[in-house]
Order: structure tokens, then C-alpha cells, then sequence
């Protein structure tokens, strides 16, 4: 019987390749420190600012291909979400449109509101390890303790359903991190 994949040159050259690639798409590890210390910095901060608030926060963490470990090295962005026990829209803008402002002024850096279902906030803080500006999306949602509570936290906003999304494909990546790179690229 032939093998599935043969030893010969020309397998041997596409799996150093691939191999290659995968390398470079690996974000560095002063890369993935830096965000990790950015990601920290921002969620210790938050909490700091929300502390001194009445709106009712539940939690805070970081979602999407950076809480996944699959984002490209020359794609960075970061979104972490605030969810809410809340039933009304009102406290996911209130968080957008005055907790943005105090928090940029904190961290120093600048901060733009920008708008999907409902207002969330982006901070434009500087990357050293690359020298360019890192997008870090603060997305406010409603807590959701479990699938059965999402269809009426959906109607308050659709971003309920992220973090269940986030957690499932996290569970169903695990160790194929370089795969989905290469894939991404």
C-alpha cells in the first residue's frame, strides 16, 4: 500500500513551509507580554473606575482571537467585556458614554465611542513592541448565567450571546492555535 504521504522531497520542503509559516504567525513573546500587560493594566483599571459607580457590574475579561491565542501578529486588536446585571439598555450606554472618557483619562491614553447594537467604547493605546496604535474594543453586555437566560438578554443586546460563543470555541481549539493562524492568514 502507498503511503497517504510520502517521504520524499517534495512533502518534506511543504512541511518545513507550513512549519515556516507557522513561525510567523506566531505573535512574539514580548508581543504576547505586552498585551497581556495592557489587557491587566485595562481591567484593573476599569475596575477601579466602576468601583466608584453605581452601575451593576458582574464581571470583566478579555473575548475574540486574543482571549483565544489566535491572532496574527500583524493583525492585533483587543475586546474585552463588561457584563451588566441589568435588564435596561440604558446602563450599557451610560457605561459607553461616561465611564469612556474617565477611563482614557486614566490610562492616558484617547478613546472614541463607537456605535453596533448599542455604544461601546474603543481605546487607542500604543503598542511598543510594534509601533503602532492597538484597538482595544470595551463592550458593554448583559450578564447571562446560563443558555436559558440568553433569549431575554438578547432583546436588551445581541452581545449577551459572545461570551458562550467565546467559551465554545475555546474548548473546541484548544491546541490547534497554529492551525487556525495559518488558516486566518
Amino acid at each position: 500500500m502507498t503511503p497517504l504521504f510520502p517521504k520524499n522531497k517534495n512533502f518534506q520542503l511543504e512541511s518545513s513551509f507550513l512549519e515556516y509559516l507557522k513561525r510567523q504567525l506566531t505573535p512574539s513573546e514580548s508581543l504576547q507580554k505586552e498585551l497581556k500587560n495592557i489587557e491587566t493594566h485595562v481591567i484593573k483599571t476599569s475596575k477601579d473606575v466602576l468601583d466608584t459607580t453605581s452601575l451593576p457590574l458582574v464581571d470583566i475579561f478579555p473575548v475574540g482571537s486574543y482571549a483565544r491565542n489566535t491572532y496574527l501578529p500583524y493583525k492585533v486588536d483587543l475586546d474585552i467585556f463588561y457584563r451588566f446585571k441589568t435588564k435596561e439598555k440604558t446602563v450599557l450606554t451610560e457605561f459607553a458614554e461616561k465611564i469612556g472618557k474617565i477611563l482614557a483619562k486614566e490610562l492616558k491614553v484617547t478613546y472614541r465611542i463607537k456605535y453596533a447594537e448599542n455604544p461601546y467604547i474603543q481605546l487607542l493605546y500604543p503598542l511598543s513592541t510594534q509601533k503602532k496604535i492597538l484597538a482595544i474594543d470595551l463592550v458593554p453586555t448583559v450578564f447571562v448565567q446560563n443558555e436559558k437566560e440568553l433569549h431575554e438578554a438578547l432583546k436588551i443586546s445581541g452581545m449577551a450571546r459572545t461570551p458562550f460563543h467565546n467559551q465554545y470555541l475555546k474548548k473546541h481549539m484548544k491546541n490547534k492555535e497554529n492551525e487556525v493562524r495559518l488558516l486566518k492568514h
